[in-house]
């Protein structure tokens, strides 16, 4: 019964740190070291996620790792936070 317990235990705190993994690992992201002027437009990246089928962009910034990190609101209503290479446009990581 005690190893029962104590796998139950282990499988609830591991579900609870794997929403926290994911966000850590999407802060470690390294797109590029390109120069900026060789990345896609903030607005070139905005009609790609609109593209996508997402129903809003509300906010585009530059992480430290050189990604676009994009604020959106799915066509779900959901919200989501995206990580952009910034020469390609395609999506590399989501919080």
């Amino acid at each position: 019964m005690r190893k029962l317990t104590t796998l139950g235990l282990f499988l609830v705190a591991a579900s609870l740190a794997a929403p926290l993994a994911a966000k850590a690992d999407n802060d470690q992201l390294q797109c590029t070291n390109a120069d900026q002027s060789a990345w896609m437009s903030e607005k070139a990246i905005t009609d790609s996620l609109l593209a996508l089928g997402y129903a809003e962009v509300r906010k585009i910034k530059v992480s430290d790792g050189g990604c676009y990190e994009a604020y959106v609101i799915a066509s779900s209503g959901d919200k989501k936070e995206l990580f952009l290479d910034p020469i390609t446009g395609n999506v590399v990581g989501e919080d």
